[in-house]
């Protein structure tokens, strides 16, 4: 409590307090929340795939039990529901039908386990690849705006109306 208010992160006094209470009360209730997903000993996959002459080499780690668990204690944003459809995809491709779980601190999204040999990882390695070389118009947060309004039952020009206004909040 007291570093932060020293570094200017809390203000002095009983206000700063309060605001200290309050966070760490809102951290162990999140905490507790990611429990019942949490897998401390999930062991750590070792993924090594070839696609269309893409290679993909590194550990993944699940984090959940018999699930992939993806967390922030915050608002879900764009990147955070992109980076756990990849984990999935990749999951999937090696013979792993998984849930995905992306926990934030007020909402939540769950992804179903994929039939087997259905994946579009193959078609997001490629544009990955085409952005490496030239820049690419790729706006997460934006259609994430768009797709929770489409899910809501939003009609196609209000989701859109959604999306501008994300577009509208970046800071370039």
């Amino acid at each position: 409590l007291r570093y932060c208010q020293a570094q200017g992160v809390l203000p002095p006094g009983a206000v700063g307090e309060a605001l200290y209470a309050r966070s760490t009360r809102q951290a162990q209730q999140f905490s507790q929340r990611l429990q019942s997903w949490r897998d401390e000993q999930a062991p750590r996959l070792d993924i090594d795939l070839s696609l269309g002459g893409h290679r993909l080499h590194g550990l993944l780690n699940p984090g959940g039990r018999e699930s992939i668990l993806r967390y922030r204690f915050g608002r879900i944003r764009g990147g955070d529901l992109l980076e756990a459809w990849i984990c999935h995809l990749i999951m999937a491709c090696c013979g792993k039908a998984y849930e995905t779980v992306l926990v934030g601190r007020d909402e939540g999204w769950r992804i179903p386990p994929l039939d087997e040999g259905v994946t579009p990882l193959e078609a997001l390695l490629n544009l990955y690849g085409e952005g490496c070389r030239r820049l690419l118009h790729f706006y997460p947060d934006s259609s994430l705006a768009y797709a929770k309004q489409i899910l809501k039952g939003s009609s196609p020009p209000q989701a859109l109306n959604s999306a501008v206004k994300a577009l509208s909040l970046i800071h370039i």
